[in-house]
């Protein structure tokens, strides 16, 4: 019965001595902020977790498409007009 136990417990990772580049406390916030801007992960309290519980279309209609692009959109709509009525 040892065998079995002492089989079944997890060995530590290994170590690989691989250089920690790019691992600057600047670069994580920077990456998060970009991941939390595409609407991937939230932040809850002083956390970050995925976006709970939804498919990658789920995300790109629900937070994307509707608020994202659809303020895009308006902008550019915006932008056409003025082009036009400075042209007349």
């Amino acid at each position: 019965m040892q065998r079995n136990q002492s089989a079944s417990k997890k060995s530590p990772p290994e170590s690989h001595h691989l250089p920690k580049l790019g691992i600057a406390p600047s670069n994580i916030r920077r990456q998060l902020k970009r991941l939390n801007d595409l609407f991937l992960i939230e932040r809850v309290g002083t956390k970050y977790r995925l976006t709970e519980g939804m498919t990658l279309l789920d995300i790109f209609t629900e937070k994307i498409e509707k608020y994202y692009l659809a303020s895009i959109v308006e902008r550019v709509k915006e932008y056409l007009q003025a082009a036009q009525s400075g042209r007349s």
